[in-house]
């Protein structure tokens, strides 16, 4: 026949029943079945029924009075209801171990949630939040260790493993300013190495004769300037390791007036090849 709104469930549990004996002392009994709620249950003690979360409570297999049965053979007892298998909407509040759990409303959570065979320590594939730091999306992969993919399944955000490099599939747009790593080093003389894997800019104070080094942190397509500035003394030199490649092999002349800036644009076209563009001098 049909009916209507839900089916009802054509599969059903057989019930059963659990005795135990009472020693006057003990008030934790282990069940023969797992027990979501305590009304799943109907409990007796000398023939008398307890109630539900009064007298006794459940917790998985665990059956738990909250005050002492007497003592006696098979005095206790605990009857399972014979119940039907269907789709399981968990109460409210209700923890519990499922495969699958459909959420028409908000799922809260004390803690991260993480998924199965995750049984790294410290290190753990999660969802969580904390006050001071807002949402925490952490991973482990053998790839990438946090990937966003878009509604078609194609990545879209790619953090790969063991870095904090950040792929971009397609074009970033930035609402509001973009702000790369600047060094601002106030004292530089003899061997400079350039880091450019922490910086994308650099603005350098000389004072004394200086020369950079070839540098072993460059990234095809990295872009950016150099700022030199004279001390108080000027007459600073600039010299350039191999690496650094100007215009014709002409090197780079700086203002040596005291004080004075200069600002050197520079690409990175390929590994050990850092091409200066002609110096722009004597800012004021």
């Amino acid at each position: 026949m049909a009916y209507f709104g839900v089916t009802p469930s054509n599969v059903f549990g057989q019930g059963s029943k659990d005795s135990f004996n009472g020693d006057g002392s003990t008030t934790a009994f282990t069940l023969s079945r797992s027990v979501l709620l305590a009304t799943d249950i109907e409990v007796f003690v000398g023939n008398v029924r307890q109630e539900p979360n009064v007298a006794y409570t459940v917790s998985g297999t665990t059956l738990t009075f909250t005050g002492t049965p007497a003592s006696g053979t098979g005095n206790i007892y605990a009857v399972h209801q014979a119940t039907s298998h269907g789709t399981l909407v968990p109460p409210t509040g209700t923890a519990g171990a499922f495969t699958t759990v459909t959420a028409t409303g908000n799922i809260t959570s004390s803690g991260t949630i993480e998924p199965a065979g995750d049984t790294a320590a410290g290190d753990n594939a999660a969802i969580g939040f904390t006050s001071t730091e807002g949402l925490i999306l952490t991973g482990q992969g053998s790839t990438n260790d946090v990937t966003i993919k878009n509604d078609a399944d194609a990545d879209v955000i790619e953090i790969p493993t063991g870095t904090t490099n950040v792929t971009v599939a397609g074009n970033l747009g930035v609402g509001g300013t973009a702000v790369a790593n600047t060094d601002t080093d106030t004292s530089n003389t003899g061997n400079v190495t350039l880091d450019f894997g922490a910086n994308q800019n650099f603005v350098l104070t000389l004072t004394g004769n200086t020369t950079l080094v070839n540098p072993s942190t460059e990234q095809v397509g990295q872009s950016g300037f150099i700022v030199c500035i004279q001390d108080g003394t000027g007459s600073r030199t600039l010299s350039l390791g191999t690496d650094y490649e100007t215009a014709g092999g002409a090197g780079i002349t700086l203002t040596s007036t005291a004080s004075a800036t200069d600002i050197i644009p520079y690409v990175v076209a390929a590994a050990g090849r850092i091409l200066l563009g002609a110096p722009q001098l004597a800012f004021s």
